[in-house]
């Protein structure tokens, strides 16, 4: 039952981001987090790392939606892949690089469906082991104070917990 309950709320997470509707304010601070974790802190190795638990066929499904997002030809889930990937999300501008994010998880959230009809299912399990590295790569971030925005800020002004990205995963 708890195993339904996690992918569940996986899935309405990962299609809520596609719709941009139900809570703008995580889904925003979630693709700043994932902005900052790629383009500034270089963490792309971490991103590929998650794939790499899903099932071959669903981490190529992965690559494939980044494929189709930002034109990179004969996706492969490599790390040469994720880095080309990492090189072309951080050269555009804040606007494409949130729609490209969001569109992403919207399609992920769609192959969750299909591959979790059963959740006993070899490849729903892996799926279901990448959404939770996923859960806790930001999880570890946001810990550490990487994802909060602080410009504006004078150091030490901010009362512990105030201002850090609200887990979208509880």
């Amino acid at each position: 039952m708890n195993r339904l309950l996690t992918i569940a709320s996986l899935l309405s997470i990962f299609s809520a981001f596609g719709e941009s509707l139900e809570n703008p304010s995580k889904e925003e601070e979630l693709h700043k987090c994932y902005s900052k974790l790629i383009c500034e802190m270089d963490k792309i190795e971490e991103f590929y790392d998650i794939t790499t638990l899903a099932a071959p066929e669903t981490s190529q499904r992965y690559v494939s939606f980044i494929s189709q997002l930002v034109n990179i030809k004969d996706p492969v889930n490599t790390l040469e892949f994720w880095i080309l990937y990492k090189e072309t999300f951080c050269e555009w501008p804040e606007e494409r690089r949130k729609k490209s994010f969001n569109d992403w998880c919207a399609l992920v959230g769609e192959h969750m469906l299909e591959v979790c009809t059963d959740p006993a299912s070899e490849i729903c399990l892996k799926a279901e082991a990448a959404a939770n590295k996923f859960d806790a790569v930001f999880a570890k971030y946001k810990a550490m104070g990487a994802c909060t925005d602080m410009s504006g800020v004078p150091e030490g002004m901010v009362p512990g917990g105030m201002g850090q990205m609200a887990s979208p995963f509880g």
